[in-house]
């Protein structure tokens, strides 16, 4: 939402500029834009395993617990002890933190968000 957000912006503000109405004060960043808050933890990526790299991902996109066991068949219990390895290893107080560390690293090295839509809590 945010990266839709800062490309309208920036349409707006090339499309002025370009018809003369606007003078822009700086260069536009070319592609995905991150804050640089995440910088450290997007760092500390590289120090998880294969799974919980999974685990990362699908936080990222806004699984539940549930979701995550379902979707790795493994049980609720393993991806618990899966997400407090990540908090750990990035250095993150909450599984939302976690979240937006994987969007951010999903934009800064995938060029998008994933569209993978989280499974029902049945």
């Amino acid at each position: 939402m945010m990266v839709a957000l800062v490309e309208r912006v920036r349409g707006f503000a090339m499309a002025a500029s370009a018809a003369g109405r606007f003078e822009m004060p700086f260069e536009m960043p070319e592609g995905p834009v991150v804050s640089s808050r995440w910088q450290g933890e997007l760092g500390r990526v590289a120090l998880l395993s294969e799974r919980e790299l999974q685990v990362f991902s699908l936080l990222g996109v806004g699984f539940s617990n549930r979701g995550i066991a379902t979707a790795l068949d493994v049980t609720e219990r393993t991806v618990k002890a899966h997400v407090a390895r990540i908090l750990t290893k990035l250095e993150v107080e909450s599984r939302l933190q976690v979240g937006l560390v994987a969007q951010a690293y999903q934009l800064m090295y995938q060029g998008t968000v994933s569209a993978i839509k989280p499974l029902p809590d049945n």
